[in-house]
């Protein structure tokens, strides 16, 4: 009897003993996903740093606002971070990601992502990692994927290499990527850079559109059919900039920005939307999503780089870029 009663004791000792250990696993587990969203890697800096007059990431600040239909928008007058530019936003399980350029002494023109957990009441900042990366990834362009997973577009000059090229890679987290084999887009067989590219799907294609050497005369376009291989197009001869797109019943709508048309400033610029139903031909919607007016002391000169998505709601949040304001 004495020998049952001392193995049932053993037993429950073990089987407690296994219970505390996979409690404690579960423990770390959470608390490591917890710290993966909840926890900085860095604190974006205040202000503008010092750089040419030029506006880039080191005098740009990311702000947002919002809507109920995708076309009128109400400033929030909240402030994301300073020194920063082109960001790209997808909304996953309720969960905001804005990446962007950051110009963070300890990050400076690399890739961050701005995550909020809150509806974008509050936002946690992590670097990006890019497991079999080189050179000097920027430009970030990110979507979902059916999986769920992220697939991120930058651009990036290859040491020893003087062409950019546009890769993409992969992430089951947003935060920790692996390189897709091979280029999106090279120079060399394009015969011009493409920078800043912006990838949205119309229907089962996928299209690429991006800054280029051609100057003026149109807007860089690729087609996909898996977003991975891409085929030149027509340039886009429309004088806009896109940014991202959103599915609406009858079509997309594109969201971008444009030059003001003010001839005394070079950097005047407003974030208008047009639609399509195929991705090669637009039609601009009427009026303009959001312009430079005055009326905000967070902003100065321009607004541009709109990134849109769509809550669960139903109703929209446009993360844009703004010059900062003189102290």
């Amino acid at each position: 009897m004495n020998k049952i009663v001392s193995l049932f004791l053993i037993l429950t000792l073990l089987l407690s003993s296994c219970s505390s250990e996979q409690n404690n696993d579960q423990e770390e587990t959470l608390s490591s996903e917890d710290d993966l969203y909840t926890v900085s890697d860095f604190t974006p800096p205040i202000g503008k740093a010092d750089g040419p007059d030029d506006f880039n990431a080191w005098n740009s600040r990311l702000l947002f606002a919002t809507s109920s239909d995708g076309l009128t928008w109400t400033r929030t007058n909240q402030l994301i971070a300073d020194q920063t530019n082109v960001p790209s936003a997808v909304i996953k399980e309720g969960r905001i990601f804005v990446y962007h350029v950051t110009w963070a002494e300890e990050l400076r023109n690399k890739i961050a992502v701005a995550i909020s957990n809150d509806g974008g009441e509050s936002w946690v900042f992590k670097k990006i990692t890019i497991t079999g990366g080189e050179g000097n990834p920027t430009d970030p362009d990110v979507v979902l994927l059916d999986d769920g997973r992220f697939r991120l577009y930058f651009t990036s000059q290859i040491p020893g290499k003087p062409d950019i090229q546009t890769f993409s890679a992969i992430s089951d987290d947003g935060i920790t990527f692996t390189l897709e084999d091979g280029t999106r887009i090279s120079a060399a067989e394009e015969g011009a850079n493409v920078v800043n590219v912006k990838v949205m799907n119309v229907g089962d294609t996928w299209h690429l559109y991006g800054l280029n050497e051609y100057g003026p005369d149109g807007l860089y376009h690729a087609t996909s059919l898996d977003g991975v291989t891409f085929t030149k197009q027509d340039l886009i001869e429309e004088g806009m900039i896109l940014s991202n797109s959103i599915s609406l019943d009858d079509g997309y709508r594109f969201y971008g920005f444009k030059h003001t048309g003010d001839k005394n400033m070079k950097y005047s610029f407003e974030i208008d939307s047009w639609t399509t139903e195929d991705g090669f031909t637009f039609t601009q919607d009427e009026g303009v999503r959001l312009s430079y007016d005055g009326s905000s002391e967070l902003e100065k000169s321009f607004v541009k780089d709109p990134a849109v998505i769509q809550l669960e709601d139903g109703s929209y949040m446009m993360f844009y870029i703004s010059a900062i304001p003189d102290a």
